[in-house]
This record gives structure tokens, C-alpha cells and sequence, in this order.
């Protein structure tokens, strides 16, 4: 079975996000899709007007509806603490234990992944299916492939398609100052709106 999962911190959820996911979903085309919300983040912090990780996992039910092979999972919100995708691996390979594992992730993401929690432990167990955030940067793209490639002889697969170039941390900034900010998603900008969501 093919097993394919996407996680982030996803505050709010954008239509990058779900452009990436659909990206991934149509081109690997999995028997199963997790959508991963985390709890709290191994390299960040989160910003001090975000909601509560229950209600980021509610706003990534409503964004990625329209991704029919996706289904949002509670997975890493069960942990306490931060969380770490290695983790995360270890609790799918207990269901999963002869499965392919494949981990979407952003090119912001791949530019610093020997910098993440047990990274070669994570390369060991899954191929790394890289989409791109931002047009233009497909050559810095591709040596950052190349790099892990050759040094950790890592699989990674790069998506096709053509990027969103939405920002979380703007589409917060915009919210915070009553603005109604591109990139978000009508229904997901409603939930916010009615729960009090990302003020100052």
C-alpha cells in the first residue's frame, strides 16, 4: 500500500497548501492521504494569536474538502509536545509496518531538512516528494535535491505543478488588521470569522 502524508503547522490552512496536496494527491496517487496537523512545531513558535491546535485541525478539514484522496488526521495532536515528524513515522510504521511511506513537503522545507529531529532516520523510512513555494527558484531546487541525493542517497520525487505562493504569516498579519486576505479560502476565512480568530 501506498501511504502519503503532509504535515505543518498549517495557521491557517491556504490555498497553497491545497494546491500542493492536490499536486501530490494526483500524482502519487495513494491508498492513503494524511492531512497532519501538528501540535506544536519542532522549529518554530507559533504566533501568539493563533488558535487552539483542535481548531487548526478544523480549518484544515474545511480547506482541503475539495482534495478528495485526503483525509485530515488527529495523529500528532494525541502527542503532547513537540512535534516531531520522526514520531510521527514510527507511529505509522507500527500500523503500517510493509507500507511505502511518502512525506510532502515544501522546498522551504527541503532547504533545511539535515537540519530536522532524526532526519536520517526520516529519509530512511520514506521518499520525500518536494513541491515547489515559490515560482523561479527550480535551481536552487534542484541542487538542494542533488546535495541530499549524493550525501545521504536520500529518494525524492519533485512535483509538477504550478505553485501558490500564498503566506500563512501574511494571511495572520492581514486578519490581525481586519483585511480580507488572498489565498484563503472562503469557508475557512468564515470559520475565522466567526470564531475571533488571529486578532491582535
Amino acid at each position: 500500500m501506498k501511504i502519503a502524508f503532509y504535515g505543518g503547522s498549517f495557521n491557517p490552512p491556504h490555498a497553497g497548501h491545497a494546491r500542493c496536496a492536490q499536486a501530490a494527491a494526483d500524482f502519487l496517487l495513494p491508498d492513503l492521504f494524511l492531512i497532519v496537523p501538528d501540535y506544536l512545531p519542532p522549529h518554530k513558535l507559533l504566533a501568539e494569536n493563533s488558535p487552539s491546535p483542535e481548531a487548526r485541525l478544523e480549518m484544515c478539514r474545511i480547506a482541503f474538502r475539495s482534495v478528495a484522496a485526503a483525509r485530515v488526521s488527529d495523529l500528532e495532536l494525541q502527542r503532547v509536545g513537540r512535534s516531531y515528524t520522526s514520531d510521527t513515522i514510527r507511529e505509522l510504521r507500527l500500523k503500517y509496518p510493509d507500507d511505502e511511506l511518502f512525506l510532502v513537503i515544501g522546498s522551504d522545507m527541503l532547504f533545511t531538512f539535515p537540519e530536522w529531529h532524526e532526519y536520517r532516520f526520516i529519509l530512511s523510512q520514506c521518499t520525500l516528494v518536494v513541491a515547489a513555494r515559490m515560482v523561479g527558484e527550480s535551481e536552487e531546487l534542484s541542487r538542494a535535491v542533488q546535495r541530499l541525493r549524493e550525501a545521504e542517497r536520500a529518494k525524492i520525487l519533485l512535483l509538477s505543478y504550478e505553485p501558490y505562493p500564498a503566506s500563512s504569516t501574511e494571511i495572520r498579519k492581514a486578519l490581525a488588521e481586519g483585511k480580507s486576505p488572498a489565498g484563503l479560502d472562503e469557508e475557512v476565512y468564515r470559520y475565522i470569522r466567526e470564531n475571533g480568530y488571529y486578532l491582535e
